[in-house]
């Protein structure tokens, strides 16, 4: 009787010896799956090509839970010395490292009385053994409880999972295999390991940020970058060790592809410069793939000047001239102290006179200083009219400060006269936008007060019917840049109730602003 052998078999192909292999130790490492890995979303079978040949066909059944394989549809059978085959292959500047295969291997016949094989093998052509033998000769046997889980040398580029029918020798030529099942061979899942050593390329291109000059506020740094490997992962632009600004590619990145992320990237990033302190810094602009391959290199020193350099002697320096006399109060509180939301333009009148004189001197000019933290820094100037008074006008977009008001001798050298302290207590301030549908609360909204401390803000978001207090049902941290968002389902649904939601920016250690309450938004439970 004449009987063949139908197989499946896992082929490693060697890359051409004159290829250099990767230095591993330094590389890289990300992880692709396609079809159904256990525990992870389904992945389309993108990175795998079919080599089909007469009454074999491709399938994908990942979608509905299956998976991908070789098909013979009826259950026809298999030409002698025939071999159709799934195969992925590495692209230049990766290297497999690693392949687990959650598979299924249907393939004895009970009809026929042919001996039906499946065998994993690797390397040359006469398909010699590598790592764990496959023995997927019983029907229905599978590798879905335990992957088939290889560790592949260097010099492995190519991974072949196919279906062969065989001759047996010194049996009868020309009879074909024929298998259990119409799907002879499929794999639920594909989960490969790949290195690489490359770094990202990037290149500053511009910006507003690359200025001779001191700089501050928000500024952009423009750039282009590029990974011919796994591609661009994150764009990050440092001022000294503090990350400033991020952009993510993650969105574009789909990790059941040989190369994830996108390839290449460019634009502008925009650069808060007063989340770090006055002074010389190196600005970095710091490129990631999706392997973790970084390539930082500094762009330029660049001179951070949020507020004006302090004026020369200032300092605790004494009035040294008793005939003069400086005072200043807030408009507001007619007093030394005063509250205010962040945003709020506060106005001081003062006035300056010397003694001896029926009004203060015209036209002399009168210096800010303003104390926001532990360096007290000249933030600019004002005339006096006439007789002496002055108006000073200033938006609150910093935290908690102190102020006063300095007269100078003439030359500029000498303080002649200084005013009491003046203390500005900023409140916070965010932004909140809320929606109802059905009985999920969804929440969105921004710390506006800034900076920030450096793990985010604490925020709460409260709620209420009317004639009932508040109740925080939310508890968040924002991130660098303020933002924060979430949802809530409502415990009880009772349609015409009207909601109150608020947040609430509480004080805290490291975050220089009172505490705020902000407006509540109104929804109507329908």
């Amino acid at each position: 009787m004449n009987r063949f052998r139908c197989t499946v078999t896992i082929t490693f192909v060697a890359l051409a010896a004159s290829l250099l292999v990767q230095d591993q130790a330094h590389a890289g490492q990300y992880v692709i799956r396609n079809c159904n890995v256990p525990g992870y979303a389904t992945a389309p079978i993108t990175p795998w090509t079919f080599s089909l040949v007469a009454n074999v066909a491709a399938v994908d059944n990942c979608a509905s839970g299956g998976g991908f394989g070789l098909t013979l549809p009826g259950a026809r059978s298999m030409d002698v010395n025939s071999r159709a085959s799934m195969v992925i292959a590495e692209p230049d500047g990766l290297q497999f490292q690693r392949i687990r295969l959650w598979l299924v291997a249907r393939l004895q016949s009970t009809s026929t009385g042919s001996e039906l094989h499946a065998l994993a093998a690797a390397g040359t052509d006469d398909y010699e053994m590598y790592g764990p033998s496959g023995d997927y000769y019983r029907p229905g046997a599978s590798t879905l409880d335990e992957p088939l889980d290889l560790q592949l040398p260097d010099d492995i580029s190519r991974v072949t999972v196919f279906l062969r029918c065989l001759k047996i020798p010194l049996k009868p030529p020309n009879l074909p295999c024929s298998p259990a099942d119409e799907i002879p061979l499929e794999v639920r899942g594909a989960e490969i390991t790949l290195t690489e050593d490359g770094k990202p390329q990037s290149v500053v291109t511009g910006g507003t940020l690359l200025v001779p000059s001191p700089v501050s506020g928000v500024r952009t740094v423009e750039y282009k970058v590029s990974d011919a490997e796994s591609g661009i992962a994150t764009i990050e632009a440092l001022v000294g060790d503090v990350v400033i600004a991020t952009k993510s590619l993650s969105a574009s990145c789909s990790y059941s592809q040989l190369r994830p992320c996108p390839p290449a990237d460019e634009g502008a990033l925009a650069v808060d410069t007063r989340r770090v302190s006055d002074g010389t810094h190196p600005l970095i602009l710091r490129t990631t793939d999706a392997a973790g391959n970084q390539r930082a290199f500094q762009v330029q020193l660049i001179n951070v000047q949020n507020v004006e350099s302090p004026s020369a002697d200032v300092g605790d320096a004494q009035p040294t001239d008793p005939t003069a006399k400086l005072e200043a109060r807030f408009v507001r509180s007619k007093r030394a102290s005063l509250i205010v939301p962040f945003g709020r333009k506060v106005t001081v009148r003062g006035r300056l006179t010397v003694a001896g004189s029926t009004s203060g001197p015209a036209h002399a000019r009168i210096e800010v200083l303003q104390r926001s933290g532990r360096k007290e820094r000249r933030v600019g100037t004002v005339k006096t009219r006439a007789n002496g008074t002055f108006t000073y006008r200033r938006r609150m977009r910093g935290p908690t400060r102190t102020m006063r008001f300095v007269y100078r001798a003439k030359g500029g050298s000498r303080v002649a006269a200084t005013s009491p302290k003046l203390k500005v207590r900023v409140r916070a301030r965010a932004a909140l936008r809320v929606s109802l549908r059905g009985r999920t609360v969804r929440y969105s909204g921004r710390v506006l007060a800034r900076p920030l401390p450096t793990k985010g803000k604490q925020v709460r978001v409260q709620g209420r019917t009317r004639g009932f207090a508040w109740a925080t049902f939310a508890k968040k941290r924002t991130d660098r840049r303020g933002r924060f968002s979430g949802t809530y389902r409502l415990p009880v649904r009772r349609p015409g109730v009207q909601l109150q939601i608020r947040v609430w920016v509480p004080g805290e250690r490291g975050y220089r602003y009172l505490s705020y309450r902000g407006s509540s938004k109104k929804l109507r439970v329908r």
